[in-house]
């Protein structure tokens, strides 16, 4: 049989909805600071509206700090009103903190990611995921390689099987401010050792990888048994990444600037016809 090597319409698509965040982290590849804006309400929910058009499955909603965008639960709400399931990545437990906010987010997303460091920061979430009873498919924690150490991310994973909660390793970019961060502060993950050290002692977890991994480790993959047909080695094959705030696409949300393309309505939206047609060329 023919092997699907790109799919007529995106299946999953990044969106960035904000550029603010307070994190400050050194390796961020979108370079987000408390200065960064939050794209328009109107400008996303004509995406929305639009990709539901498409049948696009689901969207990834990202940033910067994404729940710290003003219309966050309308954004999310929308999502669903087009039939797309929302997703999201946050560095931010702030919401789930606040029990109304909490259960309305849980009720409307497919899942969030929650980035980690260290162990120390696993804790307060697999806490959380106990305490108010959140299914475990709702919840990951991720990490970058090249961010943390081997014990560190031994330690993470050693918790996410204590846990239950899964781990997606994401490949390190060198964007933003992580190209200043990655020449002198990346060390060794070495989680393909961590992953064959656990194994041999039996320590069961849920680990995910996204496709710069896969690029970067493919050879590791394969020794280790992951079949092909687990994984894909190229963005905008089956995805695409929609910067709001920037008003443009591109084929992911690490992609050179070269590979941008400029939304060519200034107000934001992006129609259905145009985000069809740039897709394909990816």
């Amino acid at each position: 049989a023919a092997k699907l090597t790109k799919s007529s319409r995106p299946m999953l698509v990044d969106v960035k909805i904000t550029d603010w965040c307070d994190a400050g982290c050194g390796f961020c590849y979108q370079g987000s600071t408390t200065k960064g804006e939050h794209a328009k309400k109107q400008s996303i929910e004509s995406l929305l509206y639009n990709l539901g058009q498409l049948e696009v499955f689901e969207v990834a909603l990202g940033g910067g700090e994404p729940t710290e965008h003003p219309h966050f639960i309308e954004i999310l709400e929308s999502a669903r009103m087009n039939h797309i399931v929302p997703n999201f990545t946050t560095k931010s437990l702030k919401w789930l903190r606040d029990d109304k906010l909490r259960d309305k987010v849980l009720g409307l997303i497919g899942s969030f990611a929650f980035s980690v460091d260290s162990v120390y920061d696993t804790q307060p979430l697999a806490a959380a995921v106990l305490w108010h009873s959140i299914p475990q498919h709702k919840v990951s924690f991720q990490v970058i390689d090249g961010v943390v150490e081997e014990s560190a991310f031994e330690a993470i994973l050693r918790g996410s099987a204590a846990s239950g909660i899964r781990t997606t390793l994401l490949g390190y970019k060198d964007t933003g401010r992580g190209a200043r961060y990655g020449r002198t502060n990346k060390v060794a993950t070495n989680w393909v050792k961590v992953v064959q050290k656990l194994h041999a002692e039996k320590v069961w977890f849920n680990l995910a990888v996204d496709t710069e991994v896969v690029r970067q480790y493919e050879k590791d993959l394969k020794k280790m048994g992951v079949s092909e047909t687990l994984f894909h080695r190229e963005e905008g094959k089956f995805s695409m990444y929609a910067d709001m705030v920037k008003n443009r696409v591109g084929p992911s949300s690490y992609c050179a600037e070269s590979e941008y393309v400029a939304n060519p309505r200034e107000d934001g939206y992006m129609a259905e016809d145009w985000l069809a047609e740039t897709y394909l060329k990816f």
